[in-house]
């Protein structure tokens, strides 16, 4: 029996364990029969060599494919529009009445940029996006999902949330970072805390002059 053929049924199993999907009979025969070909022109080594080399055909073609697959799972960025608002050429938003500007994202996600902030969205990805604020107040109600990622960087700190309704206020000034937390959980780093501080809700975090501090929130979150 050719040591080939007898390779082939735990090469399918391997390479059906680690690809999802579907192919049609003729089409899975054909890319079967051209395997076959091409591993019958390296017939010169051992028959043991023969199926470790099977198997690592095998292995590369699932990664590969793996990874194409997880590209395509990656999906389109998320869109967004906004709605009162004024966008600079630098890409700033900033609101154009009393009321400030919102920007409402493709996943359910709002973000309400109080007026006289400068907000930038400097980066959109199928799980999220990541924000910049340079001075002003930002309330940020953020859709929970599975493989969401959303960052808020607010001069040197780093706010990281999956999903989750809070507050940022972010000073230029004197440096003064404010963050409350009233549904979900995030972490902020920063220079007093490099390595981050996760957030719980109910409580408020202060960080001004290199000094950080958590508090628990006095008043009730309406909005």
């Amino acid at each position: 029996m050719d040591p080939l053929c007898g390779a082939l049924p735990p090469l399918e199993a391997l390479v059906k364990h680690h690809l999802s999907g579907s192919v049609d009979a003729e089409r899975h025969e054909q890319g079967k029969q051209r395997l076959i070909a091409s591993l019958h022109g390296r017939r010169a080594v051992s028959p043991q060599r023969g199926r470790w080399g099977v198997l690592a055909v095998a292995l590369a073609l699932a990664c590969a494919a793996g990874g194409f697959l997880w590209s395509k799972r990656e999906g389109a960025p998320l869109g967004y529009e906004t709605v009162g608002a004024r966008v600079s050429q630098a890409g700033y938003i900033r609101g154009s009445g009393p009321n400030g500007a919102r920007l409402s994202f493709s996943d359910g996600t709002r973000v309400d940029v109080s007026d006289g902030t400068h907000l930038r969205v400097t980066a959109v990805d199928s799980r999220g996006a990541r924000l910049a604020i340079e001075g002003g107040h930002a309330a940020l109600s953020v859709v929970r999902r599975p493989a969401g990622a959303w960052i808020v960087d607010a001069g040197p700190f780093v706010i990281r949330v999956t999903g989750t309704e809070f507050d940022v206020d972010w000073s230029t000034d004197d440096e003064s970072l404010n963050v409350s937390l009233y549904q979900g959980s995030l972490t902020v780093s920063g220079p007093p805390a490099p390595l981050g501080v996760m957030l719980r809700p109910g409580q408020r975090l202060s960080a001004r002059q290199g000094r950080l501090s958590i508090e628990p929130l006095v008043q009730r979150h309406v909005r």
